[in-house]
């Protein structure tokens, strides 16, 4: 009986090795890394006067500045507007105050269709979770497209507190 157990434990053990052994191998990138000699770090791959770098030669220029001052790359109206609705909330920020956020929102919200305002201010409220910025989409419905808010008002304004906002909004006339 001892010597069973004994005999089992030694086969489970070389099972074990041979399946690490395995595995081992299993992830060798291919057979050259296993018989190619490494090469040193300081050795130079190409002439680079022979072959230099067009690092960046490819890129578009970039045709703006962001609020930093910084060049940028410009956006559509409604990658704007989408990007407005996921990270502005009308509130001073760093770079940008909350009356050039609004205005901005307000601009751009003149230029596209109210479709488009519509499923923003639902990506906005339901995956971004803003509050401020979807009601301010939604009364700006309210002036375009009454009935395109009726379909949205209900999975928009979804508590008490967003209900305020959006009339708080109605009421000040910014839209």
């Amino acid at each position: 009986m001892r010597h069973a157990r004994f005999g089992s434990c030694l086969a489970q053990s070389s099972t074990r090795r041979y399946a690490v052994a395995w595995h081992a191998f299993c992830h060798i990138d291919s057979v050259s890394t296993v018989l190619a000699p490494k090469l040193q770090p300081n050795t130079i791959m190409a002439n680079t006067l022979l072959f230099p770098s067009s690092r960046g030669s490819l890129l578009p220029e970039a045709g703006t500045f962001n609020d930093a001052g910084g060049k940028a790359y410009s956006l559509s109206p409604e990658a704007l507007l989408a990007r407005l609705a996921a990270t502005g909330c009308l509130s001073k920020t760093f770079y940008a105050s909350a009356e050039v956020q609004l205005s901005e929102v307000l601009k751009l919200t003149s230029e596209l269709q109210p479709n488009f305002i519509a499923k923003t201010a639902l990506y906005a409220r339901r995956t971004g979770f803003m509050k401020d910025m979807p009601a301010l989409l939604c009364a700006v419905l309210a002036k375009r497209d009454v009935s395109l808010l009726a379909e949205i008002f209900p999975r928009v304004i979804d508590n008490g507190r967003m209900l305020r906002n959006f009339v708080q909004i109605l009421r000040s006339g910014v839209t």
